[in-house]
């Protein structure tokens, strides 16, 4: 006999070789499985924070004298002209939010421009859909 089949011999299937194996194979496949969902919770973190910056840019609000332009809106009681779709009232509501934040902050804050962010041909409900099926634990 080689020294191979020695080994295969003398290592029989007792219940406690079976249990040893059993055991090992558990904790490695759990500890893999627990590394896994780490990592990919501290990349959602990484970039989920990279789109709250994201949104943060596109928020065009400034602390200083806004610049007169068409669509700009001077103090939070003046509504801009309807223009794109939105009305004055909500101009209105926008404005007086923006103040009131800016109130709390203890700085004066303007409405320069106010657009639409959706785009009119996405169907809302297939954007919730996409947004709930991507959404990480």
């Amino acid at each position: 006999m080689s020294a191979y089949q020695t080994v295969l011999a003398s290592n029989e299937m007792t219940p406690s070789y079976v249990a040893d194996v059993v055991i090992t194979g558990l904790v490695v496949v759990f500890s893999c499985l627990v590394i896994l969902v780490l990592f990919l919770y501290f990349m959602g973190l990484i970039f989920n924070r990279n789109k709250k910056n994201k949104k943060k840019d596109k928020i065009t609000v400034s602390d200083s004298t806004p610049s007169v332009g068409h669509n700009s809106v001077k103090a939070p009681g003046v509504t801009a002209p309807v223009k794109g779709g939105i009305s004055g009232d909500v101009v209105a509501a926008i404005s007086a939010a923006i103040a009131m934040i800016g109130e709390k902050a203890g700085k004066k804050l303007f409405v320069r421009r106010i657009t639409r962010s959706s785009k009119r041909g996405v169907n809302p409900w297939a954007q919730a859909g996409k947004i709930d099926n991507t959404r990480p634990f």
